[in-house]
């Protein structure tokens, strides 16, 4: 700071007012003019009592607000946007918008604001005129009069013209029967809204509405005497003929047949042929779909995948799972999907024997069922039995059944204190003991579940 005053030979509050009010200079201009960072010059004046600029008055060097009379001339008066008010003044677009709410002037919308600025709008004789007598719809009037159809639409509500539904204003010289004349046509002389709809030249959709805008009811074609006469439904055997053996779509089948998609669905129905899904769509001609037993022979028996089975019969793999599941075929999960043909999973009780009783490790167990040992770590996994971190010493020897018996009869410890001794678990002693047919106590006979956990987390806590 000392060293700014020293250069400028001046405080360095009048320095930063006479450059940030009286020269109406940024911040960064100053900062760089006095070689410091920009942070500082904020903090210098908040320290000096000078208000700091909004990044909108930072745009504009004048600093000053537009008045409600310029902001409207501008606005209503020379109809400029508000994004041309901004640039002009030098703010933001934001800062404009902000104004004409503090000054409570109305914005024009979406078409309004797309109307040029010698527009004159239309009065209601000119809209009933064009609308009404000359029978023309609100796109034609746009076209003719360059007026946003949305403008038009709105100057049609606001000066109360009622507007016309689609079929209204398709036909422009249609002219609506009353509902006198409805009633005559379709109660008294039994015309079928078709019929009138010809008579009349428009759709039977525009007389049915119609005849719920006069509330007239729309009778039963079974109770008049209109014609009831229903499209008799074709054999089964032509039917299964064009959608099984030719494989032809439901509409393709209802355009062969001259009836309409719902109907040739309807009969499908009717004869208990079974639909296609979207799936059975896709398959190529000529292809017929594998029965039960051949998907479970590939996928139980084979254990081959959903992909190879895809594969195999140039399908999907989705359209595969889905045969699966239609057969209720479970699924393999994920663990499972990497199984060899013919592996049996093994139980989880044969893992611990194999683990904890024989010793071995996971690439022996893996070996012995034929699969890797990540398979027989996930199994042990999922079977919640813990792995051993360490190796079991190379000349670990299983104790003989005279240690065995001096240790559980002579001693009397319990198979988990024999465990410690050898460095095994309970579950391993257990086995020994079964191994040689020694009789074990009834406590020690029916380890439970929660006994065998305690055990195993004991096995774990020692190493």
């Amino acid at each position: 700071m000392r060293e700014i005053e020293k250069r400028f030979g001046k405080s360095l509050e009048e320095i930063l007012k006479g450059m940030y009010l009286d020269k109406k200079m940024g911040s960064p201009e100053i900062a760089e003019k006095l070689d410091v960072c920009g942070s500082s010059v904020i903090d210098w004046l908040e320290m000096y009592g000078v208000r700091i600029r909004t990044r909108s008055e930072a745009r504009r060097p004048d600093g000053k607000q537009l008045s409600e009379e310029e902001l409207k001339r501008m606005y209503v008066d020379e109809r400029m946007p508000i994004s041309a008010i901004a640039r002009k003044i030098g703010a933001g677009i934001s800062t404009a918008r902000g104004w004409l709410c503090k000054y409570k002037i109305p914005r024009r919308s979406r078409s309004e604001a797309a109307l040029s600025a010698d527009f004159v709008e239309p009065i209601k004789e000119q809209l009933e005129r064009w609308y009404v007598a000359e029978g023309k719809n609100i796109s034609r009037i746009s076209e003719e009069t360059k007026i946003p159809r949305r403008k038009i639409s709105s100057l049609l509500g606001k000066c109360g013209i009622p507007k016309k539904n689609l079929s209204e204003a398709q036909l422009p010289h249609f002219v609506q029967p009353t509902k006198e004349q409805l009633c005559q046509w379709y109660s008294a002389e039994k015309h079928s809204a078709k019929a009138i709809a010809e008579k009349l030249g428009v759709t039977d959709t525009l007389i049915y509405g119609l005849l719920r805008k006069y509330k007239i009811p729309v009778n039963n074609p079974a109770k008049t005497g209109y014609s009831t006469k229903r499209i008799q439904p074709v054999s089964k055997e032509q039917l299964q003929e064009l959608y099984v053996g030719h494989r032809k779509t439901i509409e393709e089948v209802g355009k062969e047949l001259g009836v309409s998609k719902g109907t040739a669905k309807r009969w499908l129905h009717q004869y208990g042929i079974p639909s296609r899904d979207y799936s059975e769509v896709l398959l190529p001609a000529g292809f017929v779909k594998p029965t039960k037993e051949q998907l479970n022979e590939m996928y139980v028996s084979q254990r081959l995948s959903t992909l190879s089975i895809a594969a195999k019969l140039k399908i999907s793999d989705v359209t595969v799972t889905s045969w699966l599941k239609k057969y209720n075929i479970p699924i393999r999960p994920a663990g499972e999907r990497r199984f060899p043909a013919g592996f049996v999973k093994p139980a989880k009780e044969q893992l611990e024997i194999l683990y904890y009783g024989e010793g071995l490790s996971l690439d022996s167990i893996g070996d012995k069922f034929g699969v890797s040992n990540s398979v027989i770590k996930r199994l042990m996994h999922n079977y919640k039995i813990p792995i051993k971190k360490g190796k079991r010493k190379e000349n670990f020897v299983w104790p003989t059944k005279q240690q065995l018996a001096q240790w559980y009869f002579a001693d009397e410890l319990t198979l988990l204190q024999i465990g410690r001794k050898v460095g095994v678990t309970s579950v391993a002693v257990k086995y020994w003991f079964d191994k040689y047919n020694m009789p074990l106590e009834p406590s020690d006979k029916e380890l439970g579940k929660n006994a065998l956990k305690d055990l195993l987390k004991t096995y774990v806590g020692k190493r």
